[in-house]
């Protein structure tokens, strides 16, 4: 006490802190006590920790994202002025296959107007259901070209949740494939199969169209997990899309970038791969149909010269363990769909440091990316990878449960805006409300919201760390996944009485990267049994139950029966509490059949291993197992080195150890007479284990 005037001095621990945070803390405290002067009966709840100098930075400096770019246009025109500068340049290439933009643009016409002489009329919506190939992206400009917009659809969702996407977006017709139509359900909806019906497709002309498509139009309409039971449809308009591709810093979209397109078209990603080249001049080269692993990547990457990647964050870190040195080709690699692991980043940043290596944040709602952040071996001194800053166009607020900025450092709500936000949701109006607010940080300055349900902080130079949801909502290999969604389908299975799902990182192997994650379920029987048998028939029946009602993305690793859920103190499920799936609790359809030679008995060593299982049947199948697409391809490499010649794709196939090396020694015996049981080299000392009792 200096008389009329109050000092403070602060003594801290310089190994802990430095200055600008003691500042900043300084300032809060000013901030609260001008407060307490200007109004002493104000409630402390309502005091904002904030100077007038922060709340600025917070909320306009580092939100200064605003550049020029084409957003009074739509996608299609942008692409058809591109088409006109480079009428000869590559635009796409599959497999032997090549299209020139000129070319493109003509098969998008003829299309375009065959549709719209099928009554597809602007404003209408068009289903969009075809493996990776040339025809896709045909039909993704027709739709837009048309005036209508697409709905991608995946051919391997199960029948109900066709059904439900078709009838849900209400879409005019549905194009397709003549092989992909053969196997979809009866839909109420025209079917197109752009490959049949191309001679008269062919016919049309190849002028483009006139329709006056906006900014502000429906570009497309994309299926995300919901929390009612039902998935949810995103309405993108152009102006956002070409937000993210046009005149962005985040990454490299000259005309010499080279982009693989390796993400389903039902995942959002794709919209980043497919417009970046398109709109700006580059090639897209598709990735084969089907699964693509990462010896594919690789020989891809190679042979079409590819510059720009991007992957899954669980993809990402199976590759940079076994197959780093195929991304050395490549200028820019994006990573994200969830938390990058800090160990795998830092060893592609030291093995490949001319490779620039961007993570990825962003909902669907608000088009593909919201934040990026270009990582540096710096940028991990805090022990985690951060999201890093809002992209151009776009500004983010991190805020409190009163909507108040929280100050840096602190953990808060993250809110997306600008010019990709999405519409809303399809035939959806109170949760559009609910997620898609309006909000004024400034007075008259009210703008449109979306609430991503992440929560976030500031660090002191501006970037952003993720931090969890604030819901149930999880990420698994870059889906994401509403677990409710997972609860309402067991439930409505009538032998289970309650279901509980959740996501376990507790549950992994050695070959599992930090964080990685398997989905369970939990569930009450309807009717309780004590038999081991009936549980196990039980659980059997609930897997073929959900292979009906969700994608394979969804599908439980494990099902484990219960009494009863533990509760928190206030009633609700303590998903924390819930017990750790066991190895034994894995449904096994047969009964245990033990390996019969070399090859099976090296087979069922690296399941064990990958699966973290005890022992494994060489009748069971990988994905009753609860094996994935990673691990797959991780049993694929260990086998190989362990001189078994098999593919990933031998797996997916064929499933079981028996019948994996059934084929392989039958693919054997076409090529040579000679016996080839010699060839099995040594299992890998790591994956030697102790015997141990089965549990039949």
């Amino acid at each position: 006490d200096r008389g009329n005037e109050l000092w403070l001095d602060c003594d801290y621990n310089t190994s802990l802190f430095d200055d600008s945070t003691i500042e900043r803390w300084c300032g809060h405290l000013e901030a609260i006590l001008q407060a307490f002067v200007d109004d002493a009966t104000q409630p402390t709840g309502k005091i904002s920790l904030l100077t007038a100098e922060q709340k600025k930075q917070l909320l306009v400096d580092w939100n200064g994202t605003a550049t020029e770019y084409p957003r009074t246009s739509s996608i299609h025109r942008v692409f058809e002025e591109q088409a006109k500068r480079t009428p000869e340049a590559i635009v796409i290439s599959a497999g032997n296959q090549s299209l020139t933009y000129a070319e493109l643009n003509e098969k998008a016409n003829q299309l375009a107007h065959f549709l719209e002489s099928n009554g597809v009329k602007p404003g209408a919506r068009v289903a969009l259901c075809l493996d990776r190939s040339l025809e896709v992206i045909v039909g993704l400009l027709a739709i837009l070209k048309a005036g209508a917009a697409y709905v991608p659809i995946d051919a391997s969702y199960p029948a109900p949740r066709l059904s439900f996407l078709i009838e849900d977006s209400q879409v005019k017709c549905l194009l397709t494939q003549r092989s992909i139509a053969a196997n979809l359900p009866e839909l109420a909806t025209n079917v197109i199969c752009i490959d049949a019906d191309w001679p008269a497709i062919a016919l049309e002309p190849g002028s483009n169209l006139v329709h006056a498509s906006g900014p502000d139009d429906l570009a497309y309409v994309m299926y995300t997990s919901g929390s009612t039971g039902n998935p949810k449809g995103v309405l993108v308009p152009h102006r956002a899309v070409l937000r993210l591709v046009k005149n962005n810093t985040f990454a490299s979209f000259s005309a010499d970038e080279v982009f693989l397109q390796l993400a389903p078209l039902s995942f959002d990603a794709a919209t980043f791969e497919i417009w970046a080249a398109l709109l700006n001049g580059g090639r897209l080269v598709l990735a084969p149909a089907g699964r693509v692993t990462p010896e594919d990547i690789g020989t891809l990457i190679q042979q079409h010269n590819i510059t720009t990647l991007w992957l899954t964050a669980a993809l990402f870190h199976l590759i940079a363990t076994t197959h780093l040195e195929t991304l050395r080709p490549l200028r820019q690699l994006l990573a994200g769909g969830d938390v990058l692991s800090v160990t795998h980043v830092r060893r592609v940043l030291e093995e490949l440091p001319y490779l620039r290596l961007i993570n990825g944040y962003g909902p669907t709602e608000n088009t593909t990316f919201t934040c990026c952040h270009t990582i540096t071996l710096d940028s991990l001194a805090s022990g985690t990878v951060p999201i890093g800053r809002p992209i151009a166009n776009t500004r983010i607020y991190i805020v409190d449960a009163a909507m108040g900025p929280v100050p840096v450092g602190v953990t808060g709500e993250l809110f997306a805006a600008g010019d990709g936000v999405a519409l809303g949701y399809l035939n959806a109006p109170e949760l559009t409300a609910e997620k898609f607010i309006s909000h004024s940080f400034a007075p008259g300055l009210a703008e449109r919201l979306y609430r991503t349900g992440d929560l976030a902080r500031y660090r002191a130079d501006g970037t952003v760390e993720f931090l969890g949801r604030a819901d149930t909502q999880v990420k698994v290999r870059g889906y994401r996944i509403e677990l409710a969604e997972i609860e309402y389908a067991l439930e409505r299975s009538p032998l289970v009485r309650s279901a509980v799902a959740c996501v376990r990182t507790d549950w992994v192997t050695e070959h599992d990267a930090p964080g990685d994650k398997r989905l369970a379920a939990y569930i009450i029987p309807a009717q309780v049994s004590s038999q081991s048998g009936d549980t196990a028939n039980l659980i059997a029946e609930l897997r073929a139950w959900l292979k009906t009602q969700l994608p394979d993305y969804m599908q439980p690793a494990a099902i484990v029966a219960v009494e009863s859920f533990p509760r928190t103190v206030n009633g609700k499920v303590d998903r924390r509490a819930l017990p750790a799936p066991q190895p034994e609790q894995l449904m096994r359809e047969r009964s245990f059949v033990y390996p019969r030679n070399t090859r099976e008995e090296t087979l069922a060593l690296i399941w064990s291993n990958v699966l973290n299982l005890k022992e494994v049947s060489v009748e069971d199948s990988i994905f009753e197992l609860g094996g994935d697409s990673l691990m797959i391809f991780r049993i694929n490499t260990l086998a190989n080195q362990a001189g078994m010649k098999i593919t990933a794709r031998h797996i997916f196939q064929y499933k079981t150890i028996s019948a994996i090396c059934a084929q392989v020694q039958e693919n054997r015996d076409e090529q040579s007479p000679e016996s080839t049981s010699g060839t099995i080299q040594p299992v890998p000392r790591s994956l030697h284990r102790r015997p141990r009792t089965v549990l039949q």
